[in-house]
């Protein structure tokens, strides 16, 4: 069974991940892996709390219920995820392209959002 540590570590290789697609000009690939970065850092929290998730969208609805409502996340992080679940989804379906300075901006941001998730650990 994959403890919350266990989790976060994972959020971080897929954030590396991210980064290093991203300096080799594979900007929707570093995109979806954001996602997953998001993702395994959502569990991770919430593992913290004793829930278990497994949809996308159960990761956004609980993480409202457990640590948005209460204050311990930005009001703006369901739709942060909603919105990097979307770019995933464009990313991998879609075959869509990103510019470098958008993929730069979203794994910045989620590396942010990683740390921000860590703390709740």
């Amino acid at each position: 069974m994959n403890t919350a540590l266990d989790w976060m570590r994972e959020a971080h290789r897929r954030l590396d991940d991210a980064e290093v697609l991203h300096e080799r000009d594979r900007h929707a690939r570093a995109i979806s892996a954001c996602y997953y970065a998001v993702l395994a850092a959502g569990k991770g929290a919430l593992k913290t709390e004793g829930v278990e998730v497994s949809s996308h969208k159960a990761l956004r609805i609980h993480l409202g219920k457990v640590f948005i409502r209460n204050g311990d996340l930005p009001d703006d992080t369901a739709a942060f995820v909603e919105d990097l679940y979307k770019d995933r989804l464009r990313a991998d379906y879609e075959l869509a392209s990103f510019s470098p300075d958008a993929a730069s901006r979203k794994v910045a941001k989620v590396g942010e959002r990683i740390d921000q998730f860590a703390e709740l650990l």
